[in-house]
Formats: structure tokens, sequence, C-alpha cells
């Protein structure tokens, strides 16, 4: 996919539904986790979220205007079953300062990310 977008058809679209259906039944157990342990979670994405990556390919032009029919079809089916998240961080930062902090990490205590 980072080489060529496009390569496989549909390749994609298939991917990012996969992504929001299996951040869906995740978000779906960690509800379970809240109900019967009455602990908090912290996720990184939810599905409330996801439809941001699904648009933005959309408008790069990788998605197919059907498949996005689809997408938000499926989502407006699924999305309104589960409670809503009580709070929403978004974090924003420019990429330099993102890369710096993740290269001074990767010298001290997070050799992998390195690269």
């Amino acid at each position: 996919f980072a080489q060529d977008p496009l390569a496989q058809d549909g390749g994609l679209d298939r991917m990012l539904y996969n992504l929001y259906m299996m951040r869906y039944f995740q978000y779906v157990d960690n509800l379970e986790h809240i109900f019967n342990t009455g602990q908090g979670v912290v996720t990184e994405r939810s599905p409330f979220s996801d439809w941001i990556y699904f648009d933005s390919a959309y408008n790069q032009g990788w998605i197919d205007r059907t498949t996005k029919a689809h997408y938000w079809k499926m989502r407006n089916m699924t999305i309104d079953r589960i409670l809503r998240p009580n709070l929403i961080i978004h974090l924003d930062a420019p990429t330099d300062v993102v890369m710096s902090k993740i290269r001074a990490r990767a010298q001290t205590t997070h050799p992998w990310e390195k690269n």
C-alpha cells in the first residue's frame, strides 16, 4: 500500500472496513470490561473516530464512491448500538516535533523505534 495505494483492486477499501469492524468489536469488549469490573479503559482509537481515516482516503482518491456509501451505511447501522465514550482527546503535533521525540526516546528506552 505504501508504494502504490491503488495496486490491489479494492484492497484499501477492505482493509479500512475490516479495521473499523475490529475496532468496533474491541470497543464492545472494552465496554464489557467496564461493566463487569467498574474499571475504566483507555484506547488509542475507537469506532467513533474511525470515519476520519476513511474519508481522508476517499478524498485522496484511493476509495470509490460506492465503497464510501457502503461504509457509511454499515457504520450508521452499527455505531448507535454502543455507548459513546465519556472523553475523547485528540493529540495534534507537527511531524518534526513527533519525529524528534521518537528519536530521543529511541536512544534511551525504545531502541526498536530507531528507524
